[in-house]
């Protein structure tokens, strides 16, 4: 008797095994997968200076290009602006004229662009943090950022909570999830596939 339950127990196992091996173990659902709408080139639709893109890899690395310099200027104004009183249409044409006395004093676009590369992380949601951040373009760091290499101003953003909002399969808006002005004004915005 023992023995037959012995080789019931032992022929379960192998049939256990076998069906696995038939039929396959069933996959654990990828915590970092991202959204596969995110994958491709997108833009913020700006020109010059304010204008920011990314492309982003099916494998969630991501490569932008930012104006820190230009993107700093505008919010800047814009944020003294109002704070002075002026309507928002007053402090946007604030933020112009910052963007104008930058071209005259010779920073241009070329000269002042970052190319950042990093990869988002899956956390929960539409929100996602942003990994490896680095400057890859050699840029100095951004006039008002703190002093060091850009590479060394980007990577404090690094862990940063990032959430991704589309509003159509097209177009997503991009903020902090934090609440991270700095982390808004630097990457957020409304983009839109290219």
């Amino acid at each position: 008797m023992k023995k037959l339950k012995f080789l019931l127990a032992a022929g379960s196992v192998l049939a256990a095994v076998f069906a696995l091996t038939l039929l396959g173990c069933p996959k654990e659902p990828e915590e970092d997968q991202i959204d596969s709408r995110l994958i491709g080139p997108w833009t913020n639709g700006q020109d010059g200076g304010m204008k920011k893109e990314f492309t982003i890899a099916g494998d969630a690395s991501f490569t932008a290009s930012i104006n820190p310099t230009y993107v700093g200027a505008y919010n800047q104004a814009y944020a003294a602006a109002l704070d002075g009183g002026a309507s928002n249409d007053a402090a946007a044409q604030a933020a112009q004229e910052a963007l104008a006395q930058l071209e005259e004093s010779g920073a241009t676009d070329a000269l002042t662009r970052w190319t950042v590369t990093g990869k988002l992380v899956k956390d929960d949601g539409d929100v996602y943090i942003m990994t490896n951040l680095h400057e890859t373009s050699g840029q100095s760091a951004a006039p008002g950022a703190p002093s060091g290499s850009a590479d060394g101003v980007v990577n404090a953003f690094s862990a940063a909570k990032v959430e991704i909002t589309f509003s159509t399969s097209e177009q997503f808006e991009f903020k902090s999830a934090d609440g991270n002005d700095q982390v808004t004004a630097f990457f957020g915005g409304d983009y839109t596939k290219k």
